[in-house]
């Protein structure tokens, strides 16, 4: 059962640049990527090419956060980190 994967901005640029985000589409039904990531990776580049890359076998979704988990926020990482990580454990 394939299941909605959360990736952040690093994952993203490295699998863009190595040219896998084709390869890794099919492992997941939905991969997410939070907006704060997606601001993260146009400081670099642009996201669209990577965003189609990664929707050839699966959806794509943006979500924007409406809460960061407390726990998370004191732990003072970037806010793409943080957005990844608390949606990962809303999913859970």
């Amino acid at each position: 059962m394939k299941q909605n994967w959360i990736i952040d901005a690093s994952s993203l640029i490295v699998l863009g640049k190595a040219d896998l985000l084709k390869t890794i589409s099919p492992l997941a039904e939905c991969w997410v990527v939070p907006e704060s990531v997606v601001q993260e990776v146009l400081e670099k580049s642009a996201i669209e090419p990577l965003l189609s890359q990664l929707s050839e076998n699966a959806k794509v979704e943006r979500q924007k956060m409406r809460a960061i988990e407390p726990l998370i926020a004191r732990w003072n990482l970037g806010e793409g980190e943080t957005e990844v990580i608390t949606l990962g454990l809303n999913k859970n």
